[in-house]
């Protein structure tokens, strides 16, 4: 009965999401800037490229969250180096948690775009 217990308490503190967001096509030095992008000339889509990781919280000893925000913004713009537009861009997320541990991981994806 004790066991059941705890196996009970373990997936009622089970919580996960997963989120996925489509940028479509982004001209990087102005997502630097924050401002926004152009009109795009004609491009056409080369190799594509992926960057990712994930971030583990024991307690509140550090916010995973928080780190995989800013590795997300940092890493946009790591994404196809020597290139100014990237093309079919797209932003994965999620994170899951257990009592008192959380991981949260991102991968951004896109494919390094050139001028026709």
């Amino acid at each position: 009965m004790r066991c059941l217990r705890l196996v009970l308490l373990f997936c009622l503190s089970l919580a996960c999401t997963r989120k996925y967001a489509d940028l479509g096509v982004l001209h990087k030095p102005s997502l630097a800037r924050g401002t926004t992008a152009p009109a795009f000339p004609t491009l056409i889509a080369g190799a594509e490229d992926r960057l990712g990781a994930c971030f583990n919280q024991f307690l509140f000893f550090s916010n995973a969250d928080k780190e995989r925000e800013q590795y997300q913004r940092n890493s946009l713009q790591a994404l196809c180096p020597g290139k100014e537009w990237l093309m079919e861009a797209g932003v994965t997320s999620h994170w899951w948690t257990v009592l008192v541990f959380t991981r949260s991981c991102v991968e951004l994806e896109a494919r390094c775009a050139v001028r026709r």
